[in-house]
Order: C-alpha cells, then structure tokens, then sequence
C-alpha cells in the first residue's frame, strides 16, 4: 500500500475518514469493494511499507450459511510480532528483519504454522553450503582419527614385536648360561641335554666357547 492509495486498500477501515473514496457515478469501485462485494477473496491482505504494518481481513457473514451480506473483518496482527495464517493455503505470512538480494530491511516472509520463516534461496543455498563444510569437516576428522588409530596401533604391535624379541633374547641368554654353569660343573654334554632339554648343538656351541677361552 502507498500514502496514496489508503482509501483504495483499505475501504471503511481506513483511518483517516477524508481520504475514503465512495464509488461516484462513472467511476470504478474501490480495490477493497471489488475484493470484498464482487470477487469476494476469502482473505485480503494489506501491508503498508511506511509504516511496516500488516493487516489481516477475513470474508464472514452473519451465518455459515450467509453469503450475500458477507464483509470483510480485520483480524489481530501483532504489531510486536506480526504473522498472520491462512487456513486456506495451509501457510502463514509474516514480517521479519532479514537480508534478501543485499538488502537488510522489513521483509514479508511466508512461514509455517509454528511461526518459522521458510527460507529465501540465497539462505537455503547457504545452509545447504554450511552443512557440506561441516560433512567434509567431520569426514577428515573421521579420517585423522582412523590414521592416528592406525599409527598408534602399528606403535604397538612394534612394541610387542620388540618386548618379544627382548624376552626371547633373555631366554636364550639364561638357557646359555645354565649350560655353561652344568658345564663348568663338570657335566657331560650328554646329560646336560637329558637335564635340561636343550638341542645337543647348543651343548656343544657353548663347549666350543669355553675351549676359545
């Protein structure tokens, strides 16, 4: 609506009483008699982009049954939080502070029943890009913590390579040392095997070292 055009919109619920305009002979009616009398729409909407308010009528007659005395009723918008819902189109209107083509002001949004904006495409375009980065993000995530997995693990199983290499490598020095204690003892070669269940051949190698010696 325009500082111009209030009689037009808006009809009898116009404030200022001189700026009616009646339908004169030879002219045509009114935006809002031809809205309410001859089209009758069920739902007419004004918004007044000075003042940023919105207004809401609805098309009741006396009865459910009534249609020929039908007329328009404006419904409460509030001023603080102004939306409004159509039952017909199952959708409400509202008006919210937001940004569309670089622009911040006022705007009229459609919203659902519990009062939330649909979004414009730029803002679902960026929520869609929003949502990828942070998919991409918690995919990298996922894989530096497989790769930390796998290094830690690699880590141990070298560690468990190694303490069973070190005990094997005391086992071996304890076995050496038994049989060159029995050795020393002055045990055959033969009964230290039968003793202590070694292979005759390591007998024997320890044997070698002590004549080396």
């Amino acid at each position: 609506m325009s500082p111009g055009t209030e009689a037009e919109d808006l009809g009898p619920f116009v404030q200022n009483p001189r700026r009616r305009r009646g339908s004169k002979l030879g002219k045509p009616p009114a935006k809002f008699v031809v809205y309410e009398k001859i089209l009758k729409i069920p739902n007419y909407i004004v918004f007044d982009n000075a003042t940023k308010r919105l207004r809401f009528f609805r098309l009741v007659g006396d009865s459910p049954s009534e249609t020929l005395h039908e007329r328009y009723e404006e419904q409460v918008v509030s001023p603080n939080n102004p939306r409004l819902w159509v039952p017909e189109l199952n959708l409400g209107l509202g008006l919210t502070l937001s940004t569309v083509r670089g622009f911040t002001n006022p705007w009229l949004r459609w919203c659902d029943a519990s009062g939330h904006f649909f979004p414009t495409p730029a803002e679902a375009y960026q929520a869609e890009t929003t949502a990828a980065q942070a998919e991409t993000t918690a995919a990298q995530a996922e894989t530096t913590a497989a790769q930390a997995e796998m290094i830690a693990a690699q880590a141990e199983a070298a560690a468990a390579i190694a303490r069973l290499n070190a005990a094997q490598q005391e086992s071996e020095q304890q076995q050496t040392r038994s049989i060159l204690k029995m050795l020393i003892m002055g045990l055959a070669a033969e009964q230290v095997v039968e003793v202590l269940g070694v292979a005759v051949e390591e007998v024997r190698s320890v044997q070698e070292g002590m004549d080396d010696r």
